[in-house]
């Protein structure tokens, strides 16, 4: 969402690899590209990335801005619909520091507006009002965005899934399961790559449903590498054994990662693979996504990591998340007969 939209084809160089522990083949090794970033997005900032793009063009509107005259200004009728636009992104912007007791009242003029709203032209008003109403995470938030799901417009589309990936409850969020599975077979590769990455947040391991609708991206769009990472991540996180495999012999493996071939920016292949500054960047973001994962397979990894990688931060962080594992993990019980000795 307000971001250059991409188209879903990539450059692709298939490399045939197996794990450096020599077991089973690897899924084909896609390029690098420039996307890494995006397939690595964390809900915390997904909404910093969506609404900074245009800070510049918000400026326009004076240095003095209140979410009440942004909400006078896009509920109103008249004027021009650059300045509703700008408005809304606003609004957007401000969201995350409204007081708790203003979130109500703001959530249900943004909910009005948006039901009045025309559908968007050459400037993405609902989108943005999606998005705030997405993370003000109100009662009665999701049942007015889901619908947007089926909007012709991608911008929109999009916004409907960044909404869901920054809803503050993620039993609440379940509700749009049918929409992100919709979604995530959208004609735009990073909107699925947001709805695989909310999927991997609502869903549960007994949800059929989404599960099959994941492995069926990952297993028939290996040329969209963002999208069969985005959807490995997710089925690591409901623990499929396809989403493990690939997040520990592929995404947390270094041997794996340099075997990968880059390119540029525009899509053009190099002679080059992976270096290995963006090896440990591959690693570190799938790092932030482990804490949800539960596989022995993936946590022997990371333990590799914290003892052997040659980077400084990959081992840091790779330790924090065993400790933390291990706070979080019960104390042991002890036999009876200690206790009686005790």
């Amino acid at each position: 969402m307000p971001e250059a939209d991409q188209s879903s084809t990539e450059h692709t160089h298939k490399v045939n690899a197996t794990s450096s522990d020599g077991s089973a083949p690897l899924p084909p090794l896609p390029t690098f590209g420039k996307q890494v970033l995006q397939l690595f997005v964390i809900p915390a900032i997904i909404v910093l990335v969506a609404v900074a793009v245009i800070v510049p063009i918000a400026r326009l509107a004076g240095s003095r801005v209140s979410i009440e005259n942004q909400l006078d200004i896009l509920g109103g009728t008249g004027g021009l619909e650059k300045d509703r636009w700008t408005a809304a992104h606003q609004v957007a912007r401000m969201i995350p520091s409204i007081k708790d007791e203003e979130r109500a009242g703001i959530h249900a003029h943004l909910v009005e507006t948006l039901r009045k709203s025309p559908e968007d032209e050459e400037h993405p008003l609902r989108a943005f009002i999606i998005l705030a109403i997405g993370q003000l995470g109100q009662p009665g938030g999701l049942e007015a965005i889901l619908p947007h799901a089926d909007s012709p417009r991608a911008e929109t589309r999009h916004s409907v899934a960044q909404a869901v990936l920054v809803w503050p409850d993620q039993q609440e969020a379940r509700i749009a399961l049918g929409a992100l599975t919709k979604l995530l077979n959208d004609n735009q590769l990073r909107t699925q790559v947001l709805a695989a990455q909310a999927l991997g947040l609502v869903a549960q391991p007994g949800d059929t449903s989404a599960i099959n609708a994941l492995l069926a991206v990952q297993q028939n769009n290996r040329s969209d590498r963002d999208l069969v990472w985005a959807a490995s991540l997710a089925l690591a996180k409901l623990g499929v054994s396809e989403g493990n495999n690939t997040v520990a012999n592929l995404l947390l493996d270094r041997t794996a990662l340099s075997q990968v071939t880059d390119v540029l920016d525009d899509g053009t292949k190099t002679d080059r693979t992976l270096s290995p500054n963006q090896q440990s960047l591959v690693i570190q973001r799938t790092l932030e996504h482990a804490p949800a994962m539960t596989d022995a397979m993936i946590w022997d990894k990371i333990q590799l990591l914290a003892e052997h990688d040659p980077d400084t931060a990959v081992r840091v962080r790779a330790g924090e998340l065993l400790a933390q594992r291990r706070k979080a993990e019960p104390a042991p019980t002890l036999p009876a007969e200690a206790n009686d000795q005790r």
